[in-house]
């Protein structure tokens, strides 16, 4: 997965990515391509495309901005990491029931190379938190439902990142009053 998909990236990301080694040569390598990247500093480097790198890739849309939440996206990348960089890795896919009018768009949806499984990926920085029971919520219907069962013959697992024990356990609790099945992960207990 490339600085285009990935959005925004820490040099400690790429340097997982892409195999660079030490921190001197991911730095190295990131100024050889500094007219194709903007950066910014928050603890670590922050990179992501500028529009000169966008098109020569022929990604227009992969222009980023700083404006952007980036938080949100680094701790995505986090995860794409802590699975292993998996082959098959969607960013905000959309699942439809269209007799129920029905749309949940996880954050990322990916198949894990090694067990085969399936699953969505949500993640949480500073979302209010009945935002997120609402969308757990939204997972229990898409359940109910049965559509994702008959495509994959299952109901993916769903993967929550999150920044704090309380909210780790607000969302465990959300999800057992739903009965759904969720993973909850600290960030800090993946990177």
């Amino acid at each position: 997965m490339s600085l285009s998909s990935l959005g925004f990236a820490s040099r400690s990301q790429l340097q997982k990515v892409h195999s660079l080694g030490s921190d001197r040569n991911a730095c190295r390598v990131m100024s050889e391509l500094k007219q194709y990247v903007n950066k910014f500093v928050d603890g670590e480097s922050i990179f992501y495309l500028n529009k000169k790198g966008a098109q020569v890739i022929g990604h227009p849309g992969a222009a980023m901005s700083k404006k952007m939440n980036y938080t949100h996206t680094l701790m995505r990348n986090d995860l794409y990491i802590y699975y292993g960089q998996p082959d098959l890795w969607k960013n905000e896919p959309r699942f439809k029931v269209v007799e129920q009018g029905l749309i949940v768009q996880p954050d990322a949806f990916f198949k894990h190379d090694r067990t085969g499984q399936r699953m969505f990926v949500e993640i949480d920085h500073t979302q209010y938190m009945v935002a997120n029971v609402k969308k757990l919520e939204r997972y229990k219907q898409l359940s109910d439902s049965r559509a994702v069962h008959k495509q994959f013959g299952y109901f993916p697992e769903i993967v929550w990142l999150t920044i704090s024990n309380v909210r780790r356990e607000r969302l465990e609790a959300a999800a057992n009053k739903l009965k759904l099945k969720i993973k909850v992960f600290l960030r800090d207990d993946i990177i």
